[in-house]
């Protein structure tokens, strides 16, 4: 269905100066530099896949669907798209394609949507009965009998969303691509859509290539996951083996009764490397709840850490788990995972005494040498 073969794209973005120099500046020498948003892509969907790409903000998702679709063209590599080169799409293939831009409205701002989705069909060449019984059966389904009265100016950004995706799933489309269709929905709106699009995947086939910052649309909707990070791919794989292979870490997460200040921080710490020999992160998360990590495969004494912690701090709550959620698996291959301290908002940098000092503790305890002492002294300075 769609093949990615060592694609790549990169934008020439000028570097502006402010003030009236950096106007004459940029007037007469102007700087460029190149950002690479799509970098050496190599992915292949196969026809009926439901796949999630997900990414940071300027990662390269929006980049790719327009390679996809022919909107722009790639400087190296080759796409193929139901076997044609989207350079442009053939009006063959086009007929079997549905888009849905989550920035961008396909509706006529002044028509009523019923005007909307009708002039649509007549694009799209759908005989007028077929398209009858296709806007009441998606007007049922997402809920939007009542907005087909109304123009597109009147509907806020969730019934917006909606009549977006009837109108690109008017034309029985083979190939779905999504780019953040859930933005602006509330609960109910967003799980009708979820089941929307899972019934549309397994009923009818359809293809579905979807961009989200809700992981929550991913682990619904799909069974396969692409990140990409700043153009590159970095996993290709299914939702449930990333998970069972990245995701298999145990942990205590606890909800403690009093803010966590910097001293309770550090309590802490000291605390695990008096009672526990092995390896160990700590990661706060707002200003009541901590998650100690501890490395995959390796035999922990939890019941001693958790028993440990009951007994010198104040807390309301613990669980232990032995998988990651999706979230922290993507955020984890995408970026490094920072600890913050909530009392302070500061982010601690591997330069900080705090973090020497964890790093002077663990290589005493493993490599009794000069150098751990030597490490250990000037984290104490810091």
């Amino acid at each position: 269905m769609i093949k990615f073969s060592n694609v790549h794209r990169s934008y020439r973005i000028p570097v502006l100066e402010p003030r009236w120099k950096g106007t004459f500046r940029n007037l007469f020498s102007p700087e460029f530099k190149i950002k690479n948003a799509v970098n050496s892509a190599n992915f292949c969907i196969q026809p009926g896949e439901a796949v999630g790409y997900v990414g940071t903000n300027g990662a390269g998702k929006s980049t790719t669907i327009k390679l996809m679709l022919g909107i722009l063209q790639p400087e190296v590599g080759e796409i193929t798209v139901m076997g044609q080169h989207p350079t442009p799409l053939p009006d063959e293939v086009k007929r079997r394609i549905g888009v849905v831009f989550g920035q961008r409205s396909q509706l006529w701002w002044n028509l009523p949507v019923q005007d909307s989705l009708e002039l649509f069909a007549k694009i799209y060449q759908v005989p007028s009965d077929q398209a009858r019984q296709s806007i009441i059966e998606l007007a049922e389904r997402l809920d939007i009998g009542r907005l087909l009265s109304q123009t597109a100016r009147q509907l806020s950004l969730g019934e917006r969303m909606r009549c977006e995706l009837a109108m690109a799933c008017l034309h029985n489309p083979d190939l779905l691509v999504l780019d953040e269709p859930t933005i602006g929905l509330d609960v109910a709106s967003r799980f009708r859509l979820r089941e929307f699009l899972k019934e549309r995947n397994r009923t009818a086939g359809t293809t579905i290539f979807l961009t989200t910052h809700d992981l929550g649309d991913i682990q619904e909707v799909c069974s396969r996951i692409i990140l990409i990070d700043h153009g590159k791919v970095l996993a290709d794989d299914s939702v449930p083996a990333l998970c069972r292979q990245l995701g298999n870490e145990p942990c205590l997460q606890f909800v403690f009764s009093e803010s966590l200040t910097s001293e309770k921080i550090l309590a802490m710490e000291d605390l695990l490397s008096r009672i526990y020999s092995g390896f160990w992160t700590l990661e706060t998360t707002g200003d009541f709840s901590a998650t100690i990590r501890f490395p995959r495969g390796l035999s922990v004494h939890i019941e001693r850490v958790q028993r440990s912690f009951l007994d010198q701090f104040t807390i309301s709550s613990c669980t232990f788990s032995e998988s990651l959620p999706l979230e922290s698996i993507l955020r984890r291959l995408g970026s490094p995972v920072h600890t913050k301290n909530s009392s302070t908002g500061h982010i601690p940098e591997i330069g900080t005494g705090t973090n020497l000092l964890r790093i002077a503790r663990h290589l005493r305890r493993r490599f009794p040498a000069d150098a751990a002492i030597n490490l250990l002294e000037l984290a104490e300075q810091a």
